[in-house]
């Protein structure tokens, strides 16, 4: 029941910096996911 993928809610009350940043994170935490970054603050120990 899970997605392959980060999925990114923003709102359209956000501006484009807040909205980069979100996907930033996403993908960050995708790398994680993945194995392709093993230290980061995001991923899990």
């Amino acid at each position: 029941m899970g997605a392959r993928v980060p999925i990114i809610l923003t709102s359209r009350a956000d501006s484009a910096k807040s909205r980069l940043a979100s996907c930033a994170v996403a993908v960050a935490y995708a790398n994680c996911q993945t194995g392709k970054v093993k230290k980061f603050s995001l991923c899990p120990q």
